[in-house]
């Protein structure tokens, strides 16, 4: 408890960052694709709603006038409407708040442990998961909040659940109950905790099938009433290239690629959030997790004839849970913050094989000493020292960002009046989120915000009139990039002649590869150096105007120059 107090005190700095911003802009009653209010609306799945998006931005042209992003977290709203309500746009005391989440989600997890395991794994686990960095982003990143809210209820619906099952604790079935209750409202995440009740039945205990089928069923009835009200609600995703609703086709493709990229992060620590922002990186990722569960399962067999039988036990239904609990949040693209319940099991398994080494660490009783060391030193030595780095670097981030936003040439009394274009964003960061971030700032939305392309490539403008140019990439797509994709899936391709009516222009489609935009054209109703057009680059490390061409002239718009 002590050491998740510590490293997740290193974030109480962070601030509001990213989707944080566009939650502000709710909270403060600002117009938003959130008709209902609710935080977790990110698009309704209205064309007609969303078209006024894309017209006014920040949705870019590209977005999918029927996308839908969705999602049921009640709880987690209004826990952020009190934080707003009682502290305003003052950070600290919102993290201090998600702070006492995490401890006490570390905290169940001890108790558990405790319960489970033998004393010196019971020890180790909970550290182990402690100080995990795959849990900052849950424990720091406010927008993020839900997960922990979701699963710390749950927790303790396992918690109750084993002690009932295991004692015969009498409160411990309605207790569990109420705790599946509150967290299905904190977000989608509880569904992941809930795989381990799933998993101790099935794989930790011994009675009949029966007796387990009945004492199953009150988790069942909760996740099946659960999802008969999300989908009937009109809850969940549609159209996203990279959210995917559980159980559809593109899920199960997807599935194996995602599965095994997170268990590397699981496992290995590896850098799984590389698989958003580079496509290419994704097979070796998935590599990297087969390698993991490999080295795991040969490790494993090694460290499994010294185990106690409570241990095994306990074992064969953590892992099986881990396992079922990446099945939910592989519906979103693999990050490291999709790792918080299955983190739960490797944990324990983890603490199995440290302890293995630590008891035969002598030279020449461990074989594989080496494999091992080298879990001790990712999990437990380099895990916490990420956690600052990582505040530190979100930290800067948005103190640069915020930067970068407030000196950009926009004139306040002009720009509710003015399109801004913003040429290319080779990030997210500078996607959509600065007009949000200069509202939130005191300044006025412009009258739209329209990034034409989020390619990580050199691009040519080419101006074919008074009133027209062309815009396309040197390589790739313009959509270049997991978070272009979130708005618009693979299966609803871009075709040459598609147009997009945007505030004051038409953009039309001039050339696609395999469904993606390489090459559009513009066509406004003013010339473009008219007072009512700001076009803009990001070059030397800040939005600047960009100088339009002559007429029938070219201009490369340099990719590394940013």
């Amino acid at each position: 408890m002590v050491a998740a107090a510590i490293l997740v005190s290193t974030g109480l700095g962070v601030g509001f960052v990213a989707d944080d911003l566009y939650h502000l802009m709710i909270l403060s009653g600002a117009r938003t694709p959130a008709p209902d209010g609710s935080m977790f609306t990110f698009a309704v799945g209205d064309p007609a709603v969303t078209n006024e998006y894309i017209r006014s931005g920040p949705y870019p042209w590209w977005t999918l006038p029927e996308v839908k992003v969705v999602f049921l977290r009640p709880l987690s709203t209004a826990l952020h409407r009190i934080d707003f309500a009682l502290f305003g746009t003052n950070g600290v005391p919102w993290h201090v708040h998600a702070m006492l989440w995490y401890l006490a989600m570390v905290g169940l997890w001890g108790l558990i442990a405790r319960k489970i395991l033998s004393a010196p794994i019971a020890a180790l686990a909970p550290l182990l998961f402690a100080v995990d960095d795959a849990h900052w982003m849950p424990a720091v990143w406010l927008a993020n909040r839900n997960a922990l809210v979701a699963c710390v209820p749950v927790l303790f619906a396992l918690y109750s659940h084993i002690r009932w099952r295991e004692e015969g604790w009498r409160p411990g079935l309605p207790l569990s109950v109420l705790g599946y209750f509150i967290g299905m409202w904190g977000g989608e995440a509880w569904l992941g905790v809930s795989a381990f009740v799933a998993a101790y039945e099935i794989a930790g205990r011994n009675d009949t099938l029966a007796r387990r089928a009945v004492s199953l069923a009150p988790a069942a009835i909760c996740a099946i009433a659960y999802a008969v009200f999300y989908k009937s609600m009109g809850y969940g995703v549609y159209g996203s290239g990279v959210y995917v609703e559980p159980l559809t086709r593109a899920y199960f493709v997807e599935a194996p690629n995602r599965i095994l990229s997170l268990l590397g992060g699981l496992l290995l620590a590896s850098p799984v959030e590389i698989w958003g922002f580079s496509p290419e990186s994704r097979w070796p990722l998935a590599a990297v997790g087969c390698l993991g569960v490999a080295l795991f399962v040969v490790l494993l067999r090694r460290a499994w004839p010294s185990l106690e039988e409570r241990d095994r036990r306990s074992l064969r239904w953590l892992m099986l849970g881990g396992f079922l609990s990446l099945l939910p949040v592989i519906a979103a693209f693999p990050m490291n913050r999709l790792l918080l319940t299955p983190s739960l099991a490797s944990s324990a398994v983890i603490a199995v094989l440290l302890r293995h080494w630590w008891q035969h660490r002598k030279i020449g009783k461990v074989p594989l000493g080496f494999a091992y060391a080298t879990l001790g030193v990712i999990h437990l030595v380099i895990a916490p020292v990420a956690w600052p780095i990582q505040s530190g670097v979100v930290t800067l981030i948005g103190r640069v960002g915020h930067q970068v936003y407030e000196s950009a040439p926009i004139t306040d009394a002009e720009s509710v009046n003015q399109d801004v274009i913003l040429l290319a964003a080779n990030d997210p960061m500078t996607l959509m989120y600065p007009p949000i971030a200069r509202y939130m700032n005191g300044h006025p939305l412009p009258g739209s915000w329209n990034p034409l392309s989020a390619s990580p490539h050199d691009h040519v403008f080419t101006r074919t009139g008074t009133k027209t140019f062309e815009l396309e990439t040197e390589k790739g797509a313009l959509m270049h990039s997991v978070f272009a994709d979130i708005l618009r899936g693979p299966e609803f391709p871009f075709a040459a002649g598609d147009q997009v009516r945007l505030r004051s222009g038409t953009l039309t489609v001039l050339d696609a590869v395999d469904g993606k935009p390489r090459k559009i054209g513009l066509a406004y109703d003013v010339p473009l150096e008219d007072e009512s057009l700001v076009f803009l680059v990001w070059l030397d490390f800040r939005l600047q105007r960009f100088e339009l061409p002559r007429v029938g002239e070219s201009v490369v718009v340099r990719y590394l120059s940013r």
